[in-house]
């Protein structure tokens, strides 16, 4: 099928119709960070908003807020986030302490939701304190070359991201962050182009400056910060989910529709879940009681751990992601079970003491120059597989002697599950990427 980019154009129009926030939306975020502000006012000398809702690139529904406090370079990191912490708890303002590379909290504040960041005031062109400090710069830098129609733009673009589980730079996620997606804008001029242009890359580099460090990166996708050469904005961005994207475009640009940013229905059947991801099962575990970034990126280090075992051991794993609520979920399917045996290429005669090593640990035969020889598998069944993974696992510290459960799904026990909902998103997600529609 060919790409259809008339139609992807519209739908994209269309698209930012449905997902851009109205005026009032705007003015009602403004006067919150205002009325926050003034809260804070006596206690602090320069608050400042900034992040999406300052941009102008924040999402339709939006009930969030990047607020940042600038201190002078005296202070400590900790002393910065302990300042904020002590002025919340006098004003009884509800929050929760985060980390990033110091801790900052999370606002929960008459209704919406406000990440108040302590940082430093610096200026350009001196040397940050922390990763934070760019901030303000990357405010100026969008403000100055984002167009006002391209806003729109990102918009649906974090829409199309959210929609497929690739928006969002944390450990838990490594996709990509709001900041990336402005500048990737700002580069393609739309959407559309930035979909067509993804097609062509293959661990892209790329650069809004005439001179640039590309060289000096090696991650799957470079973007060199513009407020700082020596920055790779996308250096989270996993290869699976850049690979995600390409394959993101490619569907979306032969069929286009409205449902790549927001599914119509999750009302699935079992049988939708086993052809579309085939063997599923849920690792169920005790939720340690650490902060969220902490947790999530243990769970991701055992779903690693996972896949490489399953992987070794003939699976085809078809989609897997970790979730933290009552409980805390490893999610994993398989496409196929693994055949019984497998025939395994060895080295060439002339390798000699690759040949003697071969034939040491394998019944080898000869077909031309080449060894070969028989690798059987031992596990048929996901759930056995996985089991026995965890048997002999040294869990990261918050998990040890958490496992509850290995649960292989089924129609009664998905309907137990808190997280059918979750799942049934990833089947969807899998339809669109894959195209396997049934």
């Amino acid at each position: 099928m060919d790409f259809d980019y008339k139609k992807a154009e519209e739908v994209i129009e269309r698209a930012k119709a449905l997902f851009s926030p109205s005026k009032e939306e705007r003015e009602e975020l403004l006067s919150m960070f205002e009325s926050f502000r003034v809260e804070l006012s006596p206690y602090f000398k320069d608050i400042r908003l900034l992040g999406s809702v300052a941009k102008g690139t924040f999402l339709k529904g939006s009930k969030e807020l990047d607020v940042f406090v600038f201190f002078d370079k005296d202070v400590s990191k900790e002393e910065m986030g302990e300042k904020i912490f002590q002025v919340l708890r006098k004003l009884n303002i509800n929050f929760e302490i985060r980390y990033a590379e110091h801790p900052y909290a999370k606002v929960f504040y008459k209704g919406f939701e406000i990440d108040l960041v302590p940082c430093y005031k610096i200026k350009q062109e001196e040397r940050i304190r922390s990763a934070v400090d760019r901030s303000p710069f990357h405010y100026e830098f969008v403000s100055k070359n984002l167009k006002e129609h391209q806003k729109a733009d990102v918009r649906v673009l974090k829409k199309l991201l959210k929609n497929f589980g690739l928006y969002g730079a944390e450990v838990g996620v490594r996709g990509f962050s709001g900041y990336l997606c402005e500048l990737l804008i700002i580069y393609y001029g739309s959407l559309l182009e930035l979909m067509k242009s993804s097609l062509k890359w293959k661990r892209p580099k790329l650069s809004l400056n005439k001179e640039t460090t590309l060289d000096l990166f090696d991650e799957p996708f470079v973007f060199i910060d513009p407020t700082d050469e020596y920055r790779n904005v996308a250096s989270s961005l996993s290869l699976e989910n850049l690979s995600k994207f390409i394959l993101l475009s490619s569907s979306f640009l032969r069929s286009p529709s409205l449902e790549f940013f927001e599914f119509s229905s999750l009302d699935l059947s079992f049988s939708k879940l086993k052809e579309v991801l085939g063997e599923a099962v849920v690792v169920k575990l005790k939720s340690p009681d650490v902060v969220r970034e902490t947790k999530m990126g243990q769970l991701k280090r055992i779903e690693r751990y996972l896949k490489s075992f399953l992987i070794k051991n003939g699976f085809l794993i078809s989609s897997s992601f970790v979730e933290d609520r009552e409980f805390s979920y490893i999610f994993i399917s398989s496409l196929f079970s693994p055949p019984n045996f497998i025939i395994k290429e060895g080295p060439f005669v002339w390798m000699n003491k690759n040949a003697e090593n071969f034939m040491e640990k394998n019944k080898a035969v000869l077909l031309g120059d080449r060894l070969f020889t028989i690798k059987e598998y031992k596990f048929k069944r996901l759930k056995e597989a996985v089991e026995k993974a965890l048997v002999s696992y040294d869990f990261p510290s918050h998990y040890k002697g958490s496992l509850v459960d290995v649960i292989s799904l089924n129609p009664s026990e998905i309907d137990k599950l808190s997280l059918k909902n979750r799942i049934f998103v990833e089947v969807r997600r899998n339809e669109f990427l894959f195209r396997r529609k049934v």
